[in-house]
C-alpha cells in the first residue's frame, strides 16, 4: 500500500532508465569538457582558457611596458637559422630565471646584432655571437625596473 501512513516513497529506477542516466553521467564528465574547450578555442584561438604560460606573461609584461625584448638583425649573410636563434636566447634567459621576447628586423647590416630592450633602456647594437654574455645585464636591468 503506497498510501499507508508512516510508510515512505520509494524511487524505483528502471534498467532503461540506468542506461540513459549513465549515458548523461558519461556526456556530462567526459564530452562536455572537451566540447566546451573546442568552443572556447573557437572563438578565442587560445586551445587553454585559464592556463597561463610564461610567454603569456612575458607578452603581459611587454603590454605593460616592462619586458626583455631582443631586437635581432641577423645581417645581410643570412647564415643564421632564426629559429635556432630565439631558441638559444630563449634557453639563456630561462637560464636565469626570465622570459624574452624575441623579434627580427632587418637593417641590411652586414653584421649580426642583437638589442637588449627593458622597458625604455635600450642595449646595444652588440654582435650576435656575444649575446649570451650579455644577458645577464638585460636581467639585472629587468629586475630593477
Amino acid at each position: 500500500m503506497p498510501d499507508a501512513p508512516g510508510t515512505t516513497p520509494r524511487i524505483v529506477v528502471r534498467r532503461s532508465e540506468n542506461k540513459i542516466l549513465t549515458l548523461v553521467l558519461v556526456f556530462v564528465f567526459l564530452a562536455a569538457p572537451a566540447t566546451l574547450s573546442a568552443v572556447w578555442f573557437k572563438y578565442t584561438g587560445r586551445a587553454a582558457p585559464l592556463a597561463i604560460t610564461r610567454e603569456q606573461q612575458a607578452l603581459q609584461g611587454l603590454e605593460n611596458g616592462v619586458a626583455i625584448i631582443a631586437i635581432v638583425d641577423l645581417g645581410t649573410s643570412g647564415t643564421r637559422n632564426p629559429q635556432d636563434v630565439r631558441r638559444l636566447l630563449q634557453s639563456g634567459f630561462s637560464r636565469h630565471g626570465e622570459d624574452v621576447v624575441v623579434t627580427f628586423t632587418s637593417s641590411g647590416n652586414a653584421a649580426a646584432t642583437v638589442i637588449y630592450r627593458v622597458g625604455s633602456n635600450e642595449f646595444g647594437p652588440l654582435p650576435l655571437g656575444s649575446a649570451g654574455q650579455n644577458i645577464r645585464m638585460a636581467v639585472d636591468a629587468y629586475r630593477m625596473h
